[in-house]
């Protein structure tokens, strides 16, 4: 694995079909406009190998500011202050979920897409699953999920269970 610093709107010195995958968590929402995300969404398919994978994952933005007030400051008992207000700021500059999925129409055919029920608090963009863990590679997620504090693994259920309303299962069970 490679990491490259670079503007996502133009990956450039990243050839034609030459990655192996394309993995944008979070960063989506931080683009001015449509046509930045489109131009990224262009980009990720032109680099991306003949059958590489894709996994895009973002917020959605919510129709309400009251909905938008309410998961930023839902927890902020436990975050600070300024991540509170970036939070906000956040979700207020989320694509809606029609700007995202046409913009991800552009990756090509075979990209899966898992909304999360009820609002789309989170979007996801994935290819379809190559393969399935082997016994390694499920315990290494186990030691991982293993390692989060109790607090952690209770946002991670909480997140696991979002994401099962929206079709989008984990590959193993973890406790």
């Amino acid at each position: 694995m490679e990491l490259v610093r670079g503007d996502m709107t133009r990956l450039q010195g990243i050839d034609e079909g030459s990655v192996d995958g394309v993995v944008c968590t979070m960063s989506l929402h931080h683009l001015p406009d449509q046509a930045a995300l489109r131009a990224t969404l262009r980009e990720s398919r032109r680099v991306l190998k003949p059958g590489g994978g894709i996994y895009f994952v973002d917020f959605g933005r919510f129709k309400r500011a009251s909905t938008q007030r309410f998961f930023a400051f839902d927890r902020r008992d436990c975050q600070s202050e300024p991540f509170t207000r970036d939070y906000l700021q956040s979700l207020k500059a989320a694509f809606t979920l029609q700007e995202l999925s046409e913009a991800a129409a552009l990756l090509g055919v075979g990209v899966l897409r898992h909304v999360t029920p009820l609002a789309p608090f989170m979007v996801v963009f994935k290819s379809a699953a190559r393969r399935t863990l082997d016994g390694a590679a499920e315990q290494l997620v186990r030691q991982q999920h293993d390692r989060l504090t109790p607090s952690q693994q209770r946002d991670f259920r909480l997140f696991a269970r979002w994401f099962r309303g929206a079709g989008y299962t984990l590959p193993c069970s973890l406790g």
